[in-house]
């Protein structure tokens, strides 16, 4: 079953550090740094995202929040895709859709995003020669 987290790459910091998203597919982990730092103290690690004050009037706040989620479905659907369409999971291909999920450089579609092409290597490391 595959997963997607997101962390504090140094959540016991006394500063802002980075987020990152992480992917996991059985023994297999992706990592990528979001482009954002929180302070640990405003890190709600049981539910991988910002925390949220009581009274809360920041749409800032609830707009990244909502913006993981929306990061998580997109990963999540990516990774199916991949799978249906190729029958192996392929890190490198797949670490690069998902980098322009997490990290996106402008307007990109979901379809090219999943159908991007290049050198692909599959889970255990060996190459299919398949562009």
């Amino acid at each position: 079953m595959a997963t997607v987290n997101f962390i504090l790459k140094n959540p016991n910091g006394k500063k802002e550090t980075p987020v990152i998203m992480v992917f996991a597919f059985g023994k297999e982990h992706i990592k990528i740094q979001m482009g954002q730092k929180f302070h640990p103290k405003l890190w709600d690690k049981s539910k991988s995202m910002r925390k949220v004050p009581k009274n809360n009037d920041n749409d800032d706040i609830t707009n990244f929040n909502n913006r993981l989620d929306s990061i998580r479905i997109s990963i999540l659907s990516c990774y199916n895709e991949h799978l249906v369409q190729n029958n192996a999971l392929y890190i490198d291909r797949i670490k690069k859709d998902f980098k322009a999920i997490v990290r996106p450089t402008g307007k990109i579609s979901k379809e090219i995003i999943c159908n991007q092409h290049g050198p692909r290597r599959t889970a255990t490391g060996r190459r299919d020669g398949i562009n």
